[in-house]
């Protein structure tokens, strides 16, 4: 069977007939045609042999300056004349979002001269996912780089088409060339025979979830001049489980420091409160507590956000009007357990 196909190779006419198909009558420069049709596959002998073989037919026609080139699957043509004026790009993009890809890689399908070259590959090694495109290219340099740029995905100018074929070798990666006269169902196949993975949709189709588990967060406020008592309280949260956000472990050395306490206050679930004579006196402290409070007030009777903690026998009156009538929790009278056992209970009454 394999002989039978093979001698279509000798057939010139078939051999013309299928060029100029591909070529869509020698209007594309850039096309391709699969070693299968004739009967060849993995056969580095048998493929080398289909590439003397097609240019010898292609100075029959009197094209040469069309250049034979092969990859795993395919006999490749391309302009010998330009080849060396070809401007070269990669693309990287997400390799989890590969599905999102197809209508990006058509629009520049449609860029590439019709005698560059367009590759998708794939890294399929686990600890070194890569998904994205190596261009070789005429015209249109700037529009590729434009639409990239619209896309958000990354150029990489330290990688190109060497080195993706040195990357063959090692067996790190699985290349797909796309050529003119392709659409995108056939893009979608080609991506598909190069990446092993399910894309991150898919998974999360499967009913795989990627949000990953964790507690809610509790912002601590204080004042400096508390500094030592709080410390010895959140340490002792914490090794009972509490998930904090605190300045003392979440602000590094050159951090700004109010743009890190706004991103806490942010991202935290609930705000605790240390409230002591010394708040009275600490500006940064008395501002983050009218920024809770401000918040409480405004938040029209959703779930309360906050927990006041009294450290000594401070008035909370004396520090906003009204801040007397939220209940507070006296740490004098009880332990360093049974706050966390109080934050606990608080804590899961939020959604």
């Amino acid at each position: 069977m394999i002989e039978e196909k093979f001698e279509k190779i000798y057939d010139f006419d078939f051999c013309k007939n299928l060029l100029e198909k591909q070529s869509n009558n020698w209007k594309k420069m850039r096309f391709e045609i699969n070693q299968t049709i004739f009967g060849v596959s993995q056969n580095y002998k048998l493929s080398y042999l289909l590439k003397i073989n097609f240019e010898t037919h292609l100075r029959t026609l009197n094209r040469t300056e069309v250049v034979v080139k092969l990859d795993e699957q395919n006999i490749i043509f391309l302009n010998r004349i330009n080849n060396l004026m070809k401007k070269t790009i990669t693309i990287k993009m997400p390799y989890e979002d590969y599905d999102t890809s197809y209508e990006f890689i058509d629009k520049i399908n449609q860029l590439v001269s019709n005698d560059g070259v367009l590759n998708i590959f794939a890294n399929n090694v686990p600890y070194r996912l890569e998904y994205g495109l190596v261009i070789e290219t005429l015209e249109n340099f700037e529009e590729i780089v434009l639409l990239t740029k619209q896309y958000s995905y990354q150029i990489d100018f330290s990688f190109g088409l060497r080195e993706l074929i040195d990357g063959m070798h090692q067996q790190q990666y699985n290349v797909a060339s796309i050529h003119q006269l392709m659409d995108l169902e056939e893009i979608k196949l080609q991506v598909s025979g190069v990446v092993l993975f399910d894309s991150k949709r898919g998974l999360e189709n499967k009913g795989i979830g990627f949000k990953k588990p964790e507690k809610k967060k509790v912002f601590i406020s204080y004042s400096h001049q508390n500094k030592d008592e709080v410390n010895k309280i959140v340490s002792q949260l914490q090794s009972y489980g509490l998930n904090v956000w605190w300045d003392q472990q979440d602000i590094d050395f050159g951090d700004s420091i109010m743009e890190n306490i706004q991103q806490g206050i942010e991202t935290s679930d609930l705000w605790l409160v240390f409230l002591s004579s010394a708040t009275l006196t600490s500006m940064n402290a008395k501002e983050e507590l009218k920024t809770f409070y401000n918040r409480i007030i405004s938040s029209h009777g959703l779930s309360k956000k906050w927990f006041i903690v009294r450290l000594d026998k401070v008035d909370p009156s004396q520090m906003l009007l009204n801040l007397g009538d939220y209940k507070y929790y006296d740490l004098q009278e009880q332990s360093d357990f049974d706050l966390y056992k109080a934050l606990s209970k608080k804590l899961k009454k939020l959604k």
